[in-house]
């Protein structure tokens, strides 16, 4: 999975009735091409099929994210795959999300073969957490970590996993923190620290990346959003570019990332600030 655009995904967990035509062109001013949706049989797919529609009419891709991982779900899902495979705004599957944490590798298996036999045409990926192994085959057309860093953990980890995944020569693709008041986040990355971890997924190889979740609260990163991510989708061919060793002539600061990457006879030099940004930014509380 090498696309020649940046997919810059936004990870939405609410039912899809709640992404109305206002909330979709909201995320497409941000600067998102693509959102994952969650399809479970309770839900049903008819609203997947509403969500679908009005994604192609705001310019989105929709990736659809299986949630049910029972033998009694497969007709379910193999519905869902043949009514949307030809859907023009599907962009691809994800096919369980952190399968390692509830010991679903078998599940997960099963399920890619049954996407991939269904519809071979789209992207489809299984998404681990960070601590999993990743010295081992993944199952998918890329590989998928997650690494929500702030404020537990050194977002700097970031760029060494993205090379660590990359280096078996698979696509990769990014799940990144860009909420802090949902589930166990003490608060939002900075918009320092969110331009910092989405440059160092890519300067370490990965072909995607997404949001998680739903919308920042921040007012400060939702201002600069389009901004950063509209920076990123530009530089992409850039960080996709063939690498060529580069040594600056003087000492460089060590928590500066160099690297040089060659593009059409063009070289450039990336070079990434890693100091950690400490700044709390406080939140208001769940918001869409």
């Amino acid at each position: 999975f090498q696309p020649e655009q940046l997919m810059v995904a936004l990870y939405c967990e609410p039912h899809p009735d709640e992404f109305t035509v206002d909330v979709l062109n909201e995320i497409k001013r941000l600067g998102y091409n693509t959102i994952i949706s969650m399809v479970t049989e309770n839900w049903g797919d008819e609203c997947m099929q509403k969500l679908l529609d009005r994604a192609h009419k705001a310019d989105l891709k929709l990736v659809i994210q299986f949630f049910d991982h029972k033998q009694e779900s497969i007709p379910f899902i193999e519905k869902v795959i043949k009514r949307f495979r030809s859907h023009p705004a599907l962009s691809g599957w994800l096919v369980v999300d952190e399968p390692d944490s509830w010991n679903g590798f078998g599940w997960a298996e099963q399920n890619y073969a049954r996407i991939k036999k269904l519809d071979p045409e789209h992207v489809a990926w299984v998404n681990v957490t960070a601590g999993y192994k990743i010295n081992v085959p993944l199952l998918g057309d890329m590989r998928g970590f997650d690494h929500y860093a702030i404020p537990s953990f050194d977002p700097r980890e970031i760029l060494s996993l993205a090379r660590c995944f990359s280096q078996y020569g698979d696509s990769s693709f990014a799940f990144l923190q860009q909420t802090g008041h949902a589930y166990f986040y003490g608060r939002e990355p900075t918009v320092a620290e969110f331009r910092l971890m989405l440059s160092e997924a890519l300067m370490g190889g990965v072909t995607a990346i997404g949001t998680f979740a739903q919308l920042p609260v921040s007012e400060a990163l939702r201002a600069r959003m389009p901004e950063v991510l509209g920076r990123l989708k530009a530089d992409y061919p850039i960080f996709r570019g063939k690498s060529f060793p580069w040594k600056p002539e003087s000492p460089v600061h060590k928590l500066l990332v160099t690297e040089g990457r060659e593009v059409d006879g063009k070289k450039f030099v990336i070079v990434l600030n890693t100091s950690k940004d400490a700044q709390t930014i406080p939140f208001k509380g769940r918001e869409l």
